[in-house]
């Protein structure tokens, strides 16, 4: 194998070292300094918070749902339309 050829994984492996101890450069300095200077204050002055009651829940979302299939490109019974 070339050295100038590298997949993901290998690529993934060598950073990961270097991100960690990046981030322990930011803990580290963290403990260092009551402030950092990187904390932005926060401005918001309001907050949007969209409650949608009456949706299926994210687990029925993710279910195997075999009826689906079978009724796919079928019209809508009668009985559930309501007509």
């Amino acid at each position: 194998m070339d050295s100038l050829e590298y997949n993901r994984r290998q690529i993934l492996k060598g950073t990961g070292g270097t991100l960690a101890l990046a981030a322990l450069g930011i803990l580290n300095a963290q403990d260092q300094k009551e402030k950092p200077p990187y904390i932005i204050p926060a401005k918001a002055k309001r907050v949007i918070y969209i409650c949608n009651s009456g949706g299926p829940s994210q687990l029925d979302l993710y279910d195997p749902k075999p009826d689906l299939q079978k009724w796919h490109g079928k019209e809508l019974p009668e009985s559930i339309r309501g007509k």
